[in-house]
């Protein structure tokens, strides 16, 4: 109850004090719900209902003077599927209220735009802010569970503590830059027990073509094992910094049919394709690692490919190809190798602008340290989607 509260008097206070200060403000959200169907090498068929990202949000502008502006974006998840709130930080469940995103924001026309808050950073697929990662993802980001970018490569995760600014697009450009003073936790510890980012990113688009580069370095916090309280439980080793280059096309080529290219190097990324090194706690060959194991991380590339092509204004068809082929380093040098490819496929019914019916499957293997039941997978959902 307490948290029912929390959440009406978050979206009916703003609104209130926006009659009498003149903002604009926009209520919005998605309710997805699907059923899901997944088969796992060696397993049973596992059938059941399933959130696709539902969320609930606020927009807020407000002029200023001139050509500036004041905004807020504030947005919730919840479970569609049985109606929970879904935010957690980490191990604690219910701990972050706008856990997608809380930001504070001026812009101007001329400009650009400077935010500050929760949020994903340029190069993730993370709107409001990505300029790289979501723009050449064929599924858009859908089917997040297996089918999205973010799912394979090495994505930024939202983070706390961001400072974020965008240019203006001009002939055709718009460039961008993210600086997280601590991703996960507080920022009130000293710098070197924070997980500090920086990332940066940026894309051309005329009305045809479109060209998307990034960068992102994470420097990872350590305490040397004083604290148990952390979010991050990988702060008490040390921990190589992790790096993510990242370049990626598309190409409208007729007014249906639109294709995309895109691929990526990681090097000591803590976590991709479903191998989370500060989490694993055995090989596939059963050897446990140890803190020394956990200190480099995954080096890999990614590859992406794929397209959408929509006939008329209700069918849509995607299809994409995605891959990560890597290794990770442990203590005594060897060199543990993986790879995963998904092949994922949808078809979708737009019955009105904001309602979606779809038909989704995604198939994946996983080789080496990958080769496990969870990533030898069949997923498929039929879903619907309504925008408001």
């Amino acid at each position: 109850m307490k948290k029912v509260l929390m959440l009406c008097s978050a979206l009916v206070i703003p609104v209130l004090y926006a009659s009498d200060a003149h903002a604009e403000v926009t209520l919005y959200g998605k309710i997805e719900t699907a059923v899901h169907i997944e088969k796992q090498r060696g397993g049973n068929t596992l059938v059941n209902m399933e959130d696709q990202g539902s969320r609930v949000g606020l927009n807020i502008v407000e002029d200023l003077t001139g050509k500036w502006k004041v905004k807020g974006y504030l947005e919730i998840g919840f479970n569609s599927d049985n109606g929970t709130y879904n935010q957690t930080t980490g191990n604690k469940p219910g701990t972050t209220l706008f856990g997608r995103r809380s930001i504070l924001a001026v812009a101007n026309e001329d400009y650009g735009e400077l935010g500050m808050g929760r949020m994903g950073s340029v190069r993730s697929t993370i709107s409001p802010y990505s300029l790289v990662m979501a723009w050449i993802d064929p599924m858009e980001t859908a089917y997040g569970d297996i089918a999205s970018i973010g799912n394979v490569w090495g994505n930024d995760p939202r983070s706390n503590n961001c400072v974020t600014y965008v240019t203006p697009r001009i002939n055709g450009f718009k460039l961008g830059a993210t600086w997280s003073f601590a991703t996960t936790d507080d920022d009130n510890h000293p710098a070197h027990e924070n997980n500090r980012m920086l990332s940066l990113g940026g894309n051309w688009q005329n009305k045809i073509f479109g060209v998307y580069a990034g960068f992102t370095n994470m420097w990872w916090g350590h305490d040397n094992g004083k604290s148990t309280d952390w979010v991050d439980n990988g702060k008490k080793y040390t921990r190589a910094n992790s790096q993510a280059y990242t370049l990626g096309a598309t190409w409208k080529a007729t007014d249906a049919l639109k294709l995309y290219i895109g691929g990526q190097y990681m090097k000591n990324w803590r976590n991709a394709s479903g191998w989370n090194l500060d989490s694993i706690k055995t090989t596939v060959d059963g050897v446990a690692y140890t803190d020394a194991d956990r200190k480099y991380g995954i080096d890999a590339w990614n590859t992406i490919i794929g397209f959408r092509y929509h006939p008329d204004a209700h069918w849509r068809f995607v299809l994409d190809y995605v891959s990560l082929f890597g290794h990770h380093k442990m203590a005594d040098s060897q060199k543990l190798k993986a790879s995963r490819q998904n092949i994922n496929g949808a078809i979708e019914y737009k019955i009105t602008k904001r309602t979606m019916a779809y038909i989704h499957s995604s198939y994946s293997i996983g080789r080496k340290q990958l080769n496990t039941p969870k990533v030898n997978t069949w997923v498929s959902h039929v879903g619907l989607q309504h925008w408001f």
